[in-house]
């Protein structure tokens, strides 16, 4: 049986739509949206209603990567937007510095951090979390946008959320399918699965040619 892979994507744009109000704000955080992206197309999307003829084929681990200047572009002619930020750990390696710079050029604020590393009786890892960076800056930046937007998937800006919608925000959530908290979704006014937006905001991972 044929799978019409281009079909489900149709349908994916068809049921998107994005439901912005007055200024906004974005927010993305970097090390949960990365993430999320790294099964993009790996796990199947959430659809209202699956028609028939349409089947699903999944995409290779990694095939998909943020294009974060189709991303600005995307917000940008799409909304009154004020500000887009970017909080991610600063791995001071050359490629990541000259990353970071391409991000400021291109009207990106960042809020950056080194990675902790922590030691456990179970092994070493690292971290560098955004929760408290978020949270303040939303909150900090009250008076200046009209709608809320979030790239995570992250529990712990429920509460975050549930205050600004008691302060007539317009509250956006986008994450991934098996990435994203029930609370999240539950505290949000619109979640969308960044999957609906891949056409706008994403390219192509370069993939290895096989010989």
């Amino acid at each position: 049986m044929k799978i019409d892979v281009k079909k489900g994507a149709k349908l994916a744009k068809k049921e998107f739509h994005l439901r912005l109000k007055g200024k906004t704000a974005v927010f993305i955080d970097a090390a949960n949206i990365e993430r999320s992206l790294a099964d993009l197309g790996v796990i199947l999307p959430r659809f209202k209603k699956v028609p028939k003829g349409v089947f699903w084929k999944a995409f290779p681990k990694g095939y998909w990567k943020v294009d974060y200047e189709k991303l600005y572009k995307y917000f940008k002619s799409n909304s009154q937007l004020i500000a887009i930020s970017f909080y991610s750990a600063r791995f001071n390696t050359d490629s990541h510095n000259q990353f970071l710079a391409f991000l400021k050029q291109n009207g990106y604020r960042l809020v950056t951090k080194p990675v902790k590393r922590i030691k456990t009786n179970e092994g070493n890892f690292r971290k560098a979390n955004f929760d408290v960076e978020i949270s303040v800056d939303a909150v900090s930046w009250l008076r200046n946008y009209d709608s809320f937007v979030l790239f995570s998937g992250d529990s712990d800006f429920a509460y975050l959320l549930n205050y600004l919608n008691r302060h007539d925000k317009k509250t956006v959530v986008i994450s991934q399918r098996g990435h994203v908290s029930k609370e999240l979704i539950k505290f949000s006014q619109q979640y969308i699965d960044i999957y609906k937006l891949r056409d706008f905001i994403m390219r192509i991972k370069k993939q290895k040619s096989r010989t």
